[in-house]
């Protein structure tokens, strides 16, 4: 079986590296391992134009590429005999503009520091799965009694995380009530890259920023319960809410920063950078797991604290965080 495989690969190679060379052309990110499990998963049988048309979409798989236009004609050409004329690839699709200038930010981003904090931050989020609760809150100091919209009834001490940042002490664990950028923080800080004096820091300046532009508005939010509010007090409390959200990701995951995910170009989430679903602010934020491989397909994956999993700290899928990959954009791990 191995002679026969390396065989296989000696009369192809000139093909394989023809139709990879296209893909890379296109934009595509092939890895060695990529490269290796293609090879190995279009050993089907003798005949050049199905090893090619094989060939091909083992690649779109295993880099998550649209596949560009490439010959039938390709392997059996080089297949053929030693004296066949060299292919010629055609020119592939242009990548679009700005994905261009999202690939150069990345790697201006992306550095051996922000790759090593990632792949702890992704290590210690694995260990945290199963905890805590998701629902939507805002801290007290800003929006009193706006806990709602939990998708689980189980969730305990909704401010506990609030009195973590004021006042430190243990981190918030079990069943504790969190948001998704709750989940993101309290993580970072239990992976060591963050401390609780930088979230005390963060979330001060981000309740004076707010508590500078609404002033009295918010003491009224606190001295009425919310059916109480008019709508008019109510959508200046919505603002607050906002501003401070805006301010805490300016100064703590770098969310101005974020680039587009795009999978087909080689925009891919690595261990440890945060996700966010496009908003403004971001409608969420979790933690990627990097590339997984399940029954040898790619699959990349996150850490989110949701509605997914009866709104646990759960793994899931990227692709399940939006109802399409135009909706998230990702930052190298910022702490």
């Amino acid at each position: 079986m191995l002679t026969g495989n390396i065989e296989y690969l000696k009369k192809y190679l000139k093909a394989f590296a023809q139709v990879a060379n296209i893909f890379e052309a296109a934009g595509a990110e092939i890895d060695d391992l990529g490269m290796a499990l293609s090879l190995a998963n279009c050993n089907d049988g003798d005949v050049p134009a199905q090893i090619s048309t094989m060939f091909i979409m083992e690649l779109a798989d295993n880099t998550r590429f649209r596949p560009p236009a490439v010959p039938a004609a390709t392997a059996a050409a080089a297949a053929a005999s030693a004296a066949a004329v060299p292919f010629v690839a055609a020119l592939p699709e242009p990548i679009p503009a700005y994905i261009v200038a999202a690939r150069r930010r990345i790697v201006d981003m992306r550095t051996s520091r922000t790759m090593q904090r990632g792949a702890i931050l992704a290590r210690t989020a694995k260990s945290l799965l199963g905890q805590w609760r998701w629902i939507q809150r805002t801290p007290d100091s800003i929006l009193p009694y706006r806990h709602v919209h939990g998708d689980t009834a189980q969730h305990t001490d909704i401010n506990a995380f609030d009195r973590w940042v004021r006042d430190g002490g243990i981190r918030p664990a079990g069943t504790t009530a969190l948001n998704c950028r709750d989940a993101v923080l309290v993580t970072a800080v239990a992976a060591g890259l963050l401390t609780q004096g930088q979230l005390h820091a963060a979330y001060g300046v981000a309740e004076a920023n707010v508590r500078k532009r609404l002033d009295s508005v918010l003491l009224k939010f606190h001295h009425a319960p919310r059916e109480n509010w008019p709508d008019q007090q109510w959508l200046r409390g919505v603002e607050a809410h906002l501003h401070h959200v805006k301010k805490v990701d300016r100064l703590l995951t770098k969310y101005d920063s974020a680039v587009p995910v795009s999978l087909g170009h080689g925009l891919i989430p690595q261990p440890g950078d945060l996700v966010f679903v496009r908003g403004n602010p971001p409608a969420h934020v979790c933690v990627s797991l990097g590339r997984s491989r399940v029954n040898e397909r790619a699959v990349d994956e996150v850490a989110s604290l949701w509605h997914h999993n009866n709104g646990t700290f759960t793994r899931a899928r990227l692709i399940d965080m939006a109802r399409s990959e135009n909706d998230l954009v990702y930052v190298p791990c910022p702490f």
